[in-house]
């Protein structure tokens, strides 16, 4: 680590801190970027809305954790801030894309769960770019990564013939 980097790339609780890449800063950063759907920056609290989402719907469970750990393994090999990743920061659009575009907008098949996992790796770069984009004016991302990777995804839904679109009219859940 370059302690004089703009961007520290070590996981993190704090921002002036050390870390590494140990098991526990994983799991904050896993089941952080699920609690921060709900801005809970809590390990224990992204663990009790993954269980809760699992109440819900198993397939949308499956994305949440397969949205978070696209989301910690993208930000992590593309040299992410570490603190950020630690936070959860970079996986909570990840989640969410991963969620509706793995069952919710498409009818789940191997070719759609693919599809979503782009969608999430995508959220990553978009979350990067608009925190950089906005940062000049104080302002976070929040959800527009989420919004304009899960637009950008959809609009070609017609055209995909491997891809079966889901009627707005029949979304409820990811198994109906």
């Amino acid at each position: 680590p370059n302690p004089e980097a703009a961007v520290q790339t070590q996981l993190r609780e704090l921002a002036t801190g050390t870390g590494g890449l140990t098991v526990a800063n994983l799991a904050h950063g896993f089941f952080r970027g699920v609690g921060e759907v709900m801005f809970q920056d809590n390990l224990l609290t992204g663990v009790i809305f993954l269980i809760a989402i699992l109440v819900n719907s198993r397939i949308s469970a499956l994305f949440a954790v397969l949205g978070s750990a696209v989301a910690l393994l993208t930000a992590l090999a593309l040299g992410a801030n570490g603190f950020l990743i630690y936070h959860g920061l970079y996986g909570f659009n990840a989640v969410l894309c991963a969620i509706a575009i793995g069952g919710l907008f498409f009818v789940l098949t191997w070719r759609s769960a693919i599809y979503a996992l782009l969608a999430a790796a995508f959220s990553v770069v978009a979350f990067a770019a608009i925190a950089v984009l906005l940062s000049p004016i104080g302002m976070p991302a929040l959800t527009a990564p989420f919004v304009l990777t899960t637009w950008l995804f959809l609009w070609p839904k017609a055209s995909f013939r491997a891809l079966t679109p889901v009627a707005v009219a029949d979304i409820t859940t990811a198994e109906n």
